[in-house]
């Protein structure tokens, strides 16, 4: 049976989304630097779970999540995945999201002003550009958040993976840290109008050192190692 706060988890996204957001866009007017727009998003992030009634369990090399310059990489089930990881990374952690999110009227105005990166997946050289452009911010000592299955999964097993993460660590020198989500997809299943209570479980793996070549087959080959560490920890 559904707790009271995870029925009012619709209204709470809504209210706290629109809000969040304005207060973003307000924020990196004032502060170009981004300090006050940046600390909005883990804010937003807690206020969703605790709508939802959802808790966060975290093990492994939790150390890894505090770091600076980082491609953290994530499987991905579930809208919940993205309140859970914001609201463990970094402040100055920074998400490359598809472009139509940054269509939506307000949230869209919000990811822009706290430094989100659109990626346009249907264009490779408006792609590449992003890339660089998150490579800049990595060397500016922020940390990049991604999906590499590109999609929700559907059934929860780990899809195959799209290089864009690989290619963002060889033109940074960042690391990759992998991070294994559980129970996201049964908490806020594919098409379900808000949350069940319950907990979701976060495993941070050891990083990979980047690749040290951008040619194609040393990015798959790289790809094809954390797709493998991931599916190990997924599985057992």
């Amino acid at each position: 049976m559904p707790s009271l706060r995870s029925t009012c988890f619709v209204p709470v996204l809504v209210v706290a989304t629109l809000v969040c957001a304005a207060a973003a866009i307000i924020a990196g007017v004032l502060d170009r630097r981004r300090r006050w727009a940046l600390g909005i998003v883990p804010f937003w992030s807690r206020l969703l779970l605790a709508g939802g009634d959802v808790r966060v369990r975290v093990s492994g090399e939790t150390a890894e999540l505090h770091r600076g310059m980082a491609v953290f990489v994530a499987n991905h089930q579930s809208y919940l995945d993205i309140p859970v990881l914001s609201s463990l990374l970094p402040q100055r952690s920074l998400w490359l999201a598809k472009r139509e999110l940054f269509w939506i009227p307000v949230f869209g105005q919000g990811m822009r002003a706290v430094g989100q990166i659109p990626v346009d997946r249907s264009n490779r050289e408006a792609a590449r550009a992003s890339i660089e452009a998150a490579a800049g911010e990595l060397a500016r000592g922020f940390s990049a958040t991604i999906f590499p299955e590109g999609t929700r999964s559907a059934d929860g097993t780990l899809r195959p993976f799209k290089l864009g993460f690989a290619h963002l660590a060889a033109a940074s020198g960042a690391p990759v840290v992998p991070l294994v989500l559980r129970g996201t997809g049964l908490l806020w299943p594919k098409g379900a109008w808000g949350t069940r209570p319950g907990t979701v479980e976060v495993t941070v793996l050891r990083p990979l050192s980047p690749p040290q070549s951008r040619d194609a087959d040393a990015l798959r080959r790289f790809s094809e190692q954390v797709w493998s560490a991931m599916h190990a920890a997924a599985e057992g």
